[in-house]
């Protein structure tokens, strides 16, 4: 089974850096890849580690259009009610900047080949 997106879209807000337990860093964020005109819109949570989302925090703001590839990926858990909540997200290993008023180089922001996966 091949499980890959690849999406091009605007961050509709700023990417959220933080460190799990462990120290490794994770970048949330959050893509709009619907037309500007479209009557409904489809946002895509996203996540990038390590290197990536460090990267991401450092170069990427709201507004910011990007391509973006990675796998869909599925978290369930129990609340506190007993109802079983799921939750999608595309982790991310490619995010290259579109635009020509990129804060950085796209070449700076690595990719997954480039990390050693």
């Amino acid at each position: 089974m091949f499980n890959t997106i690849v999406a091009l879209g605007y961050l509709v807000k700023d990417p959220e850096i933080k460190q799990t337990q462990s120290g490794k860093s994770i970048c949330m964020m959050r893509v709009c890849v619907s037309e500007n005109n479209a009557k409904t819109k489809c946002f895509i949570d996203c996540e990038a580690w390590d290197k990536t989302a460090e990267a991401c925090g450092k170069f990427l703001k709201k507004g910011r259009e990007v391509l973006i590839e990675g796998e869909l990926c599925m978290s369930s858990w129990t609340n506190k009610e007993g109802v079983e909540q799921v939750f999608n997200t595309l982790s991310i290993w490619k995010v290259d900047v579109i635009g020509g008023n990129a804060t950085a180089p796209v070449s700076e922001i690595p990719h997954d080949d480039e990390l050693g996966f």
